[in-house]
């Protein structure tokens, strides 16, 4: 018992130094992305793809299926579905929906984030 307790401490503690390390290195947050994606709310919505965001947002599972036919249900255009994505995003309180949007972002090589990246 004692071996597991002392390894669980080790895992707790290199989880803490990684973290800590990822931060302290410049690291982007959840909430620096979500502040510098609401600083420029109007091009987002008017930029990005909401289908782009909702295969990444339901491949790892900040979004069901289900939720997603919901928020864009009955929208009309590419950028009313955005608003309707990034209006929910930015009420709920996910801890990794807007790096998630950063991965999705950047696997596509979308411009926009070098929009996103001088607001810090």
């Amino acid at each position: 018992m004692k071996l597991l307790t002392d390894f669980s401490a080790l895992t707790n503690f290199s989880v803490l130094t990684d973290f800590n390390s990822l931060l302290s290195s410049g690291a982007m947050t959840n909430d620096d992305m979500k502040n510098r994606i609401h600083k420029i709310y109007a091009q987002f919505i008017s930029d990005v793809d909401p289908d782009l965001l909702g295969d990444h947002l339901k491949q790892e599972n900040v979004l069901s299926i289900d939720l997603w036919q919901k928020i864009i249900a009955h929208k009309g255009t590419q950028k009313d579905k955005c608003r309707a994505v990034l209006d929910f995003l930015l009420q709920i309180d996910h801890p990794s929906a807007f790096l998630v949007i950063r991965k999705a972002l950047e696997k596509e090589k979308h411009y926009i984030l070098k929009t996103i990246d001088k607001e810090g």
